[in-house]
């Protein structure tokens, strides 16, 4: 395996990030338009949050109204060249890659009703509404690249386990009738792959 597909190297946020997101998700609505597919396309992942460290990768959640649209949006992304992973082992979650432009992108295509998706954004609105929890997310992910600068898979394993004990504190605190800091939706009501299809980029 290519060693720059191994290695873990993490950046400061770079307002790039942002614009790379734009113009990406500007070409993809237009190609799916062109199919009379109309997905909702979102930013996510530490690429997406300022004051973060990231692996310079532009995570992008395609979400759309029903598994029948993302099969379609699927082939038609598969027909015009995208990169295609499979399901990293989340039914109805499909994940591709492009490697064209400066900085990698990886596509999440879903439904909003998929609990990958829904997990995403919840975490994602935590880090950006509680600075501690965030600073703390950046603390772990600098020592799992450095523990772990050419293994992609403890480094995300590291990461997972910091993101699951997130979601279910925040749900447990739900569960005893808090209200939650993320724009107060639930992990189950809210509004992490290369390899395979099966890293969390956050």
């Amino acid at each position: 395996m290519d060693k720059r597909k191994r290695e873990v190297i993490l950046h400061s946020y770079d307002p790039r990030w942002r614009t790379e997101f734009e113009e990406e998700k500007n070409v993809l609505l237009e190609m799916l338009g062109e199919k009379h597919l109309y997905p909702e396309i979102l930013h996510i992942g530490c690429t997406s949050i300022e004051d973060t460290v990231a692996k310079a990768i532009i995570d992008m959640l395609i979400l759309l109204p029903t598994d029948e649209e993302v099969r379609a949006a699927v082939n038609v992304m598969i027909q015009v060249g995208y990169t295609f992973l499979g399901d990293g082992g989340r039914v109805g979650r499909y994940f591709f890659s492009n490697d064209e432009s400066i900085f990698p992108y990886y596509l999440h295509v879903t439904t909003r009703e998929n609990q990958v998706a829904k997990d995403q954004l919840t975490f994602q609105k935590i880090l950006q509404s509680n600075k501690e929890i965030m600073w703390n997310y950046m603390a772990l992910k600098e020592i799992a690249a450095e523990q772990f600068p050419y293994d992609r898979f403890k480094y995300r394993t590291a990461k997972g386990h910091f993101i699951e004990g997130v979601l279910r504190a925040y749900e447990y605190g739900l569960s005893l009738g808090g209200k939650s800091d993320p724009n107060e939706t639930s992990r189950t009501e809210a509004d992490n792959t290369t390899e395979n299809g099966q890293e969390n980029n956050q």
